[in-house]
């Protein structure tokens, strides 16, 4: 029976939806709920919804405010978002990342999102328009795509249009937490 249940902790690697739905049970009988999962969004670190849900991994607010931290330590006030989600619909990783950014850097009257794209085709020919675009708005620009493919064809895009200088930054964000490479195994 869930309600006698003598566990006292809760291990879950649940999508979205159901990790909201846990939260709330797990408020509800007062029992801890530990979120061991890809990046989540921030919505379950709200302590007066989901007091009892507690995460060692990182949410979006965390990653965003990592972002907003790096972005004032070297001034950087004008900021480039692409973003793809391979999996949008199951496990949307970056489009969460990429909405807890926007709402700190408009809380931050020294911040400007100055270009903001959600990529549904990764093609070269795609990132080339997308690139050409930031050209005249940034020269540092997130990127948050959640597919090897995806990155592959980003970075020749990049070094076709003549973006792989000093002159721009890249700062490429990992959603998945399984790191850049792929190894076999």
């Amino acid at each position: 029976d869930f309600e006698k249940s003598t566990d006292s902790l809760r291990l879950s690697e649940d999508l979205f939806s159901a990790a909201l739905i846990a939260g709330s049970i797990a408020n509800y009988f007062d029992f801890p709920l530990v979120i061991w999962a890809t990046t989540f969004s921030s919505v379950l670190m709200n302590l007066n919804e989901y007091p009892t849900v507690m995460a060692p991994t990182w949410s979006s607010i965390n990653q965003a405010r990592t972002l907003t931290r790096l972005f004032e330590r070297y001034n950087w006030r004008e900021v480039a978002v692409v973003y793809y989600s391979a999996r949008s619909d199951v496990i949307p990783r970056c489009s969460l990342i990429v909405e807890d950014l926007e709402l700190m850097m408009n809380d931050n009257p020294n911040m400007t999102m100055t270009y903001r794209r959600q990529v549904s085709n990764i093609t070269n020919s795609t990132f080339k328009n997308v690139l050409r675009a930031i050209k005249d708005v940034s020269r540092i620009t997130v990127i948050c795509l959640e597919s090897v493919e995806a990155r592959r064809n980003l970075m020749v895009a990049i070094a076709e249009e003549g973006m792989d200088t000093n002159e721009y930054m890249w700062l490429l964000l990992e959603a998945r937490k399984i790191g850049f490479g792929v190894f076999p195994g």
